[in-house]
């Protein structure tokens, strides 16, 4: 990107006319292009993205590289809210263009709604073509468990030894 600048150096003036003069400046800023891009394509939750509390869900997320060189040891994590689930995951490498996914296993508490983050290279360690899109987000509604239903079980002798009668008594 170039840009022109003319500034007035000095101005003076006859009975006649006025006399200014300018100096004019190019800056040349160099951005670089030749670098990775990383972000959050796309997030899933197994089994759904409204759960019972206590539910084991499998958050997947989709990471690529959309500049155009590979970036390698790309660190990945995962937060309800402010709080990291499991550790720290890693990707290998990924090449300009290609998309591979890290999962975590979460379980679902407490009751409410639950902001899910992943971020991709969360220390900034890769120099990117952008820094400010290596997070994607998803909600997860965590509802109440539904009540087990209480009872006893109790075995009803048939007078065969090889039958037997179960018998659930709500209570």
């Amino acid at each position: 990107t170039i840009i022109n600048q003319a500034e007035l150096i000095g101005s003076t003036t006859c009975p006649q006319e006025t006399i200014s003069a300018y100096a004019s400046a190019t800056t040349h800023i160099i951005v670089p292009t030749n670098l990775p891009d990383l972000i959050v394509s796309k997030i899933k939750v197994y089994p759904s993205y409204i759960v019972e509390e206590g539910t084991r869900v499998r958050i997947i997320a989709w990471i690529k590289n959309i500049g155009n060189r590979p970036a390698n040891n790309i660190k990945v994590i995962f937060l309800d809210g402010d709080n990291q689930i499991d550790g720290t995951k890693t990707i290998w490498g990924l090449a300009p263009g290609q998309t591979r996914h890290s999962s975590v296993v979460w379980r679902a508490r407490p009751v409410g709604t639950h902001t899910i983050n992943v971020i991709v290279d969360p220390a900034n360690t890769i120099q990117e073509l952008r820094e400010d899109n290596n997070i994607g987000t998803t909600i997860v509604i965590v509802k109440k468990t539904k009540g087990a239903i209480a009872g006893t079980i109790t075995e009803k002798n048939t007078g065969n030894p090889n039958k037997r009668s179960l018998c659930f008594c709500n209570r």
